[in-house]
């Protein structure tokens, strides 16, 4: 990856208060700017470091999602209800979120939590017309699951056995590359499935990526998209292109308290809001 290059200190348009300078100073990696005519400032700086769409779900409460903060529509399923609340993503309903990414190659990320009976999860390789999709869930009577499906039937391709608690934050990634689908719980690779039997077919050319809810109380922290890379699987294994980007938005204050907490040399897209 390679560095985005931080704007002199002050240099118009930014203009930062002493503490954002100060913690500024000490990060690297960064692109800053502001929301309003210089909106667009989010996606460019996520565009380098490879990312696709973004939402942390940072604005104002409402009973729908919204835009995400890379400019994507999003779409609700019927019957879907998806709001925001707290700078989450908060659901009562099932229903599937989604919108066009344009490609079917993608890494998937989400932070999840969900109460006892819901399965929320990501989606990729969704039709457009919403009969069609491939997820990976969180469910909590079953475990860390992938499904497919298809005319609007729901068949569950891998399940692995997990114990799961309710209200806890669990993080989510899924890879996918041509007909392989590579799914991580916290990091451990634990879903490793290749599409056959007809799905390499039918999931072929899908482009909607989403997040998709069974059941009520599930909440999304964040859903980042991002260009997939090789995923390496021997025993000493290191997941390539797998990078943590710090994202933050907001007031002065907002940025002051937020970046105080970011470590020296990390990855920081930082967005003040005019």
């Amino acid at each position: 990856m390679a560095p985005i290059t931080q704007p002199a200190d002050n240099a118009a348009p930014y203009t930062w208060t002493q503490p954002i300078r100060d913690a500024i100073g000490a990060v690297n990696n960064l692109e800053i700017g502001t929301t309003g005519k210089y909106g667009d400032v989010l996606a460019r700086a996520l565009s380098s470091l490879g990312y696709l769409l973004a939402d942390t779900f940072t604005r104002p409460d409402s009973s729908s999602p919204g835009n995400a903060e890379t400019g994507q529509v999003w779409t609700l399923s019927s019957g879907a209800a998806f709001a925001v609340s707290g700078n989450q993503l908060i659901t009562s309903t099932a229903g599937t979120l989604y919108t066009d990414l344009g490609r079917i190659d993608c890494e998937l990320f989400a932070p999840i939590s969900a109460q006892t009976g819901a399965s929320p999860g990501v989606v990729f390789r969704g039709s457009a017309d919403g009969t069609a999709r491939l997820s990976v869930h969180i469910d909590m009577s079953n475990g860390f699951r992938l499904n497919k499906v298809f005319s609007s039937v729901t068949t569950p391709l891998v399940t692995i056995p997990q114990t799961f608690t309710a209200g806890t934050l669990y993080f989510v990634r899924v890879v996918i590359l041509g007909n392989v689908i590579y799914g991580y719980l916290n990091g451990q690779l634990l879903i490793i499935h290749t599409l056959a039997g007809g799905d390499e077919t039918t999931f072929a050319t899908n482009t909607n990526v989403g997040l998709r809810n069974f059941g009520s109380g599930s909440v999304f922290d964040a859903f980042t998209v991002r260009v997939a890379y090789p995923v390496a699987t021997g025993s000493n294994a290191i997941p390539v292109g797998y990078e943590v980007v710090y994202i933050a938005t907001g007031t002065d204050a907002d940025l002051a308290t937020a970046l105080g907490s970011v470590p020296p040399g990390a990855n920081l897209v930082a967005v003040r809001k005019a």
